[in-house]
């Protein structure tokens, strides 16, 4: 079932730029509390690409993901440009820490412990998966730390006839 609803009104001095949460669903608290899922798009009405939030989840956590809407077709797409294999595999030899893969994914600066957290599971998902490499980081000291980094691992193709 797809129940859809809409988000409380915010005042003038609201971020636009502020993470949704589920508070801002507007009405009952029992809306979201019955709900398997909840799923959050922000942007403006009419807007050509909007961002997907997963506000309360089953099992695992997805995005935040870039949805672009085709307004002429009624189709919707997300934009596979955050994946976090593509971004690793961009990163190249140089690889990406956790912190580096959580600020491309929502788009911030110095993302929050949370954020870095999910994408380290993303990052070792991969590395399970056996489509990245890790080399582990070293705590701080007198030398100061090094953070952990994980590679794209480059899969050998073979041809099929």
């Amino acid at each position: 079932m797809l129940e859809l609803h809409h988000q409380c009104k915010q005042g003038a001095d609201a971020s636009r730029n502020q993470r949704p949460v589920l508070d801002q669903v507007y009405g009952s608290a029992w809306f979201t509390a019955g709900a398997g899922s909840v799923l959050f798009l922000a942007r403006a009405a009419g807007d050509p690409i909007v961002k997907l939030h997963h506000l309360k989840t089953l099992n695992e956590e997805i995005g935040p993901l870039p949805v672009v809407h085709d307004h002429a077709r009624g189709l919707s797409r997300v934009d596979d440009t955050l994946d976090p294999l593509t971004l690793l595999r961009q990163a190249g030899a140089k690889g990406m820490t956790a912190r580096q893969l959580a600020g491309e994914i929502t788009g911030e600066t110095n993302p929050d412990p949370a954020d870095v957290a999910k994408a380290r599971r993303r990052l070792d998902a991969l590395m399970k998966a056996g489509h990245a490499a890790q080399d582990k980081g070293a705590g701080g000291g007198a030398g100061g730390g090094k953070a952990t980094v994980w590679r794209a691992i480059a899969r050998p193709m073979s041809v099929v006839s």
